[in-house]
């Protein structure tokens, strides 16, 4: 989904999600939560999240929220990057599922529960495969509920995937991104669940940040509710 911007326009918003992502659309850029088309927002080459500390995780508001799920930091900064937190990714690097080997580019963005970088589908001597695009790679927090959290994501998202590719014809209107490809990465700092999406726009914290924090205008509003609640109708009447 694009909206028009402050001048001068630019990139598409990511409607979708930490790839935050999965990824309000991953992967431009999400944490790619339910980068589903309800997201968490790593997905993004500006995330809203920040590392916080092991006493900052453990004093949640009434809510159930800390104070760095507001974060609107441009760095993840390095607290964490712990055993439990964050895997240490570097440009370069070679990530390997079962059917297919990823290079990483260069890093897209970063939320509280992953970050988010892009890849290129690369063959066994490293070298790009032809005619392939480049994705979104979101590599998850290793703790145990993180975990958790990435195997139910991943779930749905391949249901998402199974209806799509049920419908005749295939479907793109279910307002949700699709899954590329899934896999665990064995680090210093734990066994990091990774997630492979497509690219998207960038996500609503930039939106946000483009109009100043000032409020986004009402029509543009409108557009973004209707296509989360279309993305929500689809998993609870599909993916439940």
């Amino acid at each position: 989904m694009s909206f028009p911007t402050p001048s001068p326009p630019t990139t598409p918003v990511n409607t979708s999600s930490e790839m935050g992502s999965p990824r309000l659309g991953t992967p431009g850029q999400a944490e790619a939560g339910f980068e589903s088309g309800v997201s968490d927002g790593d997905y993004s080459a500006s995330s809203h999240r920040s590392p916080s500390s092991s006493s900052e995780e453990s004093e949640s508001s009434s809510s159930g929220h800390t104070a760095e799920d507001y974060s609107d930091d441009d760095s993840e900064g390095q607290e964490g990057y712990k055993p439990g937190g964050y895997h240490p990714v570097t440009v370069g690097e070679i990530y390997e599922s079962k059917d297919r080997r990823y290079r990483v580019l260069k890093k897209l963005g970063w939320g509280h529960f992953s970050t988010v970088w892009e890849v290129a589908v690369v063959d066994e001597n490293g070298s790009r495969v032809p005619r392939t695009e480049t994705l979104a790679l979101k590599v998850q927090k290793s703790a145990p509920h993180y975990t958790e959290a990435a195997s139910d994501e991943v779930q749905l998202l391949q249901c998402v995937s199974r209806k799509k590719a049920s419908s005749h014809p295939p479907s793109s209107t279910f307002h949700c991104v699709e899954l590329s490809d899934s896999f665990f990465h064995t680090g210093p700092h734990g066994n990091h669940m990774c997630m492979v999406f497509s690219l998207h726009g960038q996500n609503l914290l930039w939106l946000i940040k483009e109009y100043d924090y000032k409020g986004i205008p009402t029509q543009f509003v409108k557009k973004l509710a209707y296509g989360i609640l279309k993305g929500l109708k689809f998993l609870h009447d599909e993916c439940q």
